[in-house]
């Protein structure tokens, strides 16, 4: 709860909220520019886990507006704002953030990964972060459906109270 009321101060007082990683998103790694220093995340399949992308929290295909054909010509403001919006946007391992696409967050069942180095589980319907990570992710998933939801679209029913549920643990 405390975060929630923390959040809410924030948000209120229009404040951002700088990224509070000095290193990648999920996994931690120490990254100079959009290079990753120092690596112990590797995939099987995957040969990208040694540079970085901005990764959007709620990704930006939930949040195109009906009236834009594509997220590189819309021109809608709030959709500007989404798009470029600090709380929405962290960098992240390029491997992680092309595996998870437009995956939601979500708890799968098991233990099961294929990344060595990092908790991450990945499933065709969702994607589970590290423990460690579900509350900020949750508090920035949540501050940024309070300020986009009017073009935002929840990817399934009970998402954000699965977020709220994360954001008080």
């Amino acid at each position: 709860m405390k975060h929630l009321i923390l959040l809410t101060a924030l948000l209120a007082s229009g404040c951002y909220f700088a990224p509070s990683f000095a290193d990648t998103l999920y996994c931690g790694q120490q990254t100079e520019g959009r290079q990753v220093t120092e690596n112990e995340v590797s995939h099987p399949r995957l040969k990208s886990c040694n540079t970085t992308d901005l990764e959007h929290v709620v990704p930006a295909s939930w949040c195109l507006p009906d009236t834009c054909d594509d997220r590189k010509t819309c021109a809608e403001e709030l959709w500007s704002k989404f798009y470029s919006d600090p709380i929405n946007l962290q960098p992240a391992l390029s491997c992680i953030n092309r595996s998870r696409g437009n995956k939601p967050y979500g708890e799968i069942e098991g233990e099961a990964t294929e990344y060595t180095g990092c908790d991450i589980e990945m499933s065709r319907e969702a994607m589970e972060p590290p423990n460690h990570q579900k509350t900020e992710l949750a508090l920035r998933t949540i501050a940024t459906f309070q300020r986009y939801g009017a073009i935002c679209r929840e990817p399934y029913d009970g998402y954000l109270e699965l977020m709220e549920r994360w954001a008080t643990e």
